[in-house]
């Protein structure tokens, strides 16, 4: 049993797959869950949160409760990534999500920057799309 872990990870590693790396698929993840934690892990000291054309940076604490409260008060019952991207200093990245909540779907526009060797979100955008 322990030699097919072993096989498993060498796989893992050898064909590139970021073990527990920040992504767009990471972050829908977190949000469908409303995974507080991660976000308190995973944001920049600021961070510019824009919800339904309401634009504005914000600290990390008042961040991660708008965002609580919106995905609750949305019922989400599915996420998916859309696109991923990275740029070309691959100092940061971006990604497209999409929400699916009972009455509504968002698009979900993040952003992340390298800070001090972490990969964190830096803005975040919530879009409502056409179901």
């Amino acid at each position: 049993m322990m030699k097919m872990r072993a096989i498993s990870l060498i796989f893992l590693l050898a064909f590139g797959i970021p073990l527990g790396a920040q992504s767009i698929r990471t972050t829908v993840d977190a949000l469908v869950r409303g995974d507080r934690e991660y976000f308190n892990k995973n944001f920049t000291p600021e961070v510019s949160l824009t919800i339904e054309d309401q634009e504005q940076v914000v600290s990390k604490p008042e961040a991660i409760q708008k965002i609580m409260d919106f995905v609750q008060s949305m019922s989400i019952r599915s996420g998916k990534t859309i696109h991923e991207g990275v740029s070309k200093g691959k100092d940061s990245s971006m990604g497209i999500g999409s929400l699916l909540a009972d009455k509504s779907k968002y698009r979900v526009y993040v952003s992340f920057k390298t800070v001090e060797g972490a990969k964190l979100i830096h803005e975040l955008r919530f879009e409502k799309d056409i179901l």
